[in-house]
């Protein structure tokens, strides 16, 4: 039997992967109010949605936003729990956890 060496040879191609960075949201985790850092959003893009999810998935808050800056959302009537702020804007979303407490 014949010794066959068998040479692989991979090449790997790096390409930075630069993922939307999300936006500030404090504190965390609150008891009755969130602010949402939207300074970045640019206006040009369209309109921009902040929604608040459950962990099940059900939406429990929905605003449409006017402009960026500072955007204050009231959780008090939310019970205490985890949930995703998901900031969308066209084709671009954002989420970030926030622990809601009594």
């Amino acid at each position: 039997m014949a010794n066959m060496n068998t040479q692989i040879s991979v090449v790997l191609i790096s390409r930075e992967l630069q993922l939307p960075r999300p936006y500030p949201i404090y504190p965390n985790p609150s008891t009755d109010r969130i602010n949402v850092d939207l300074s970045g959003m640019d206006l040009n893009n369209g309109e921009i949605v902040l929604s608040v999810f459950d962990m099940k998935g059900q939406q429990m808050i929905r605003k449409n936003i006017i402009g960026n800056g500072l955007e204050l959302i009231d959780v008090n009537q939310l019970p205490a729990a985890t949930y995703n702020v998901v900031v969308q804007q066209k084709d671009k979303v954002f989420q970030q956890r926030i622990i809601k407490i009594d």
